[in-house]
């Protein structure tokens, strides 16, 4: 079931969105549909990178690399521009932008702990609560995919 939610799920979403942008349907392929998906095809390939970064986190070590993708990843969020007929564009990065800080600092929490470098820290609440803020925000952005497809 974690690999379907992690894994599987995402790659679906992501196939399903490019097949609908590429599909040559005269509704999504000219205006403001489009715009949306592309800026929400993107969203969830960052989405999807943020929840398998997260999701790797095992020992102590493993957050310096974790923090470095981190930091990469919002500046790249923070660069991406915003629709301005589409205020659900603005809304799902600030939310995304927050959600990679409060990872951030909660790494920086866990790396306080000073726990032994080979400790395995998988099931530490704060490496379970970065998990869920993950999941909640992919679950968020999914629903805005789902929205932006009926319209």
């Amino acid at each position: 079931m974690k690999i379907f939610k992690r894994i599987i799920y995402p790659v679906i979403v992501t196939l399903t969105i490019q097949i609908l942008i590429n599909s040559g349907c005269s509704e999504i392929s000219q205006g403001l549909q489009r715009k949306k998906f592309e800026f929400l095809y993107k969203m969830n390939n960052y989405a999807s990178l943020f929840r398998e970064y997260t999701g790797g986190i095992s020992y102590p070590d493993d957050l310096d690399f974790y923090e470095t993708r981190m930091n990469k990843m919002y500046e790249d969020v923070s660069k991406m521009e915003d629709i301005a007929e589409y205020k659900a564009s603005g809304r799902l990065k600030d939310k995304f932008l927050s959600v990679i800080q409060e990872n951030i600092r909660t790494s920086d929490i866990i790396r306080q702990k000073k726990l032994p470098p080979k400790e395995n820290i998988r099931s530490e609440y704060e490496v379970n609560k970065m998990n869920d803020r993950a999941d909640i925000f992919i679950k968020d952005l999914n629903d805005e995919i789902s929205k932006v497809g009926k319209e």
